[in-house]
């Protein structure tokens, strides 16, 4: 009963941490900054079939890295979530 409890506990903790952030924080550290636009100009031109697709550079979900992507990161740019 006691584990269970405990289990119970960490869990409502560990859910509590989650943050979300938008998909222009490519990194996800709650700012919106170079780092971000570093990691997206590092995949421009990519697509899903790349070998080095990365997923989060993509912020529209379309399958391609591109202008689309860059305009909605600088339009975010300098933003913080934290």
């Amino acid at each position: 009963m006691k584990k269970t409890l405990l289990v119970v506990a960490l869990m409502g903790i560990l859910s509590l941490s989650a943050v979300a952030y938008p998909a222009w924080d490519v990194n996800q550290d709650g700012v919106v900054n170079l780092p971000d636009l570093v990691t997206l100009a590092y995949h421009y031109g990519e697509t899903v079939t790349s070998p080095n697709w990365n997923a989060k550079a993509d912020l529209n979900n379309d399958g391609v890295v591109n202008l689309l992507d860059l305009v909605l990161l600088a339009n975010h740019y300098g933003e913080s979530y934290k």
